[in-house]
C-alpha cells in the first residue's frame, strides 16, 4: 500500500456498552448466593466466547472481570447455610469458572509480563527488563507443565502468535526505542495499542513496528492541543499538519508519516474496532514501509503517529 508524505484519517464516534446478566428465577433474585451464581454463570459463558475468538488483549480485559465475580460468588456462597448445599453451589457454579481462568492463566500472565518488560526498555531500565525475560522462560515452563496434567481445552493458535510475536521484539530488542531527554511516560492505553496494531500487523503477515518514545510525546501533544483548543482535525493552528509538527518536537529524519486521530473512543478496543472498519485508518495501519508507531491520549481525544524513515 502506498503512503503520502501526509497519509490521515479521522474517525469520530460515541460507544456505549451496557451488559446485563439476569437470574432466570424468582428464588435467584431472592438469594444472594444464587443471583451471584447466576452472574457468574453468564460472565463464564461470555469469557470462553471471548477466548475462543483469540485475542489475548481482549482475554486480558475479561480475565479481571471474571476474577472479581468469582470473588463475589464465593463470598455469597460462603454465607449459605449447610456445607453440602454450598458444596452444591461452588460445585455449579465456582468450579467451572476457576477451570475457564485457569485454562488461560499463564498466557494472561505472559502478556502482563512481557507489557511490563515493555515499560522497562521505555524507561531505560535494560537489566530489569532482562530479568523479566528470564521470568518469561520459567513461567512458560511451568505453564507447559500444568496444562498438560490438567487437561485444558487448548487454546486458540492466535494467542500463542501474539504472545511469540511480542517476546520476539523484547528479545531482538526492537520493541521501543526509549528517549532518555524526554520527561515522558507512555500510557498503559498507548502501550495497549501499539500491542494491538502490531497484532493487526502480524495477522496481515507484516513486519511489526517499533514504538518510538519521542513519537508518542508528539502524537499525546497532538491530542492534547485537540483538547484545549477544542477541534478535531488534521491541522493545528500550533503545530500545522503532521510533517510540520514532527520537527518542531525533535523529529526530523522521516521520508512519510501518517496519522490516525479519535475522538470519544477511550479505550484500545474501541480504538482498534474503527480502524478496522475504516479502510483509510487501516490503510495506515496495515502499511508495509512504516517502521515506528507512537501513541498518545489526552481526556477523550487520541492520536497515533506512523513513519517510515
Amino acid at each position: 500500500m502506498g503512503m503520502k508524505r501526509t497519509a490521515a484519517a479521522a474517525v469520530m464516534g460515541t460507544v456505549l456498552a451496557l451488559s446485563i446478566f439476569s437470574g432466570g428465577s424468582a428464588a435467584a433474585a431472592s438469594s444472594p448466593a444464587l443471583k451471584q451464581g447466576d452472574d457468574l454463570a453468564a460472565l463464564v459463558r461470555s469469557f470462553n466466547s471471548t477466548v475462543n475468538l483469540g485475542e489475548i488483549y481482549d482475554i486480558h480485559i475479561a480475565y479481571d472481570k471474571l476474577s472479581n465475580q468469582i470473588n463475589a460468588a464465593e463470598k455469597a456462597i460462603s454465607k449459605v447455610s449447610g456445607k453440602s448445599r454450598r458444596a452444591s453451589l461452588s460445585a455449579k457454579y465456582i468450579k467451572p469458572a476457576k477451570i475457564a481462568k485457569e485454562r488461560v492463566i499463564y498466557e494472561v500472565s505472559e502478556y502482563r509480563l512481557m507489557k511490563s518488560a515493555g515499560r522497562m526498555v521505555l524507561e531505560d531500565k535494560g537489566a530489569a527488563a532482562s530479568s523479566s525475560m528470564k521470568k518469561l522462560d520459567r513461567l512458560k515452563v511451568r505453564a507447559a507443565a500444568i496444562k498438560k496434567a490438567g487437561n485444558y481445552a487448548a487454546l486458540p493458535k492466535s494467542v500463542n502468535e501474539t504472545l511469540s510475536g511480542i517476546e520476539t521484539l523484547l528479545k531482538t530488542n526492537k520493541f521501543a526505542v526509549p528517549d532518555a531527554k524526554l520527561k515522558y511516560k507512555v500510557s498503559d492505553t498507548a502501550l495497549d495499542v501499539f500491542l494491538l496494531v502490531n497484532r493487526d500487523r502480524q495477522k496481515a503477515d507484516l513486519p511489526m513496528v517499533t514504538l518510538n518514545e519521542r513519537l508518542s510525546y508528539a502524537a499525546e501533544m497532538k491530542a492534547r492541543d485537540m483538547y484545549a483548543n477544542k477541534y478535531f482535525g488534521l491541522n493545528s493552528k500550533k503545530y500545522g499538519p503532521i510533517n510540520q509538527m514532527l520537527p518542531k518536537l525533535g523529529i526530523t529524519s522521516f521520508s512519510a508519516a501518517g496519522v490516525n486521530i479519535f475522538k470519544n473512543y477511550p479505550t484500545p478496543k474501541s480504538m482498534r474496532d474503527v480502524w478496522r472498519k475504516t479502510s483509510s485508518q487501516k490503510e495506515i495501519v496495515l502499511n508495509a514501509k512504516i517502521i515506528y508507531a507512537g501513541i498518545g491520549t489526552d481526556h477523550e481525544y487520541a492520536a497515533h503517529f506512523f513513519l517510515i524513515p
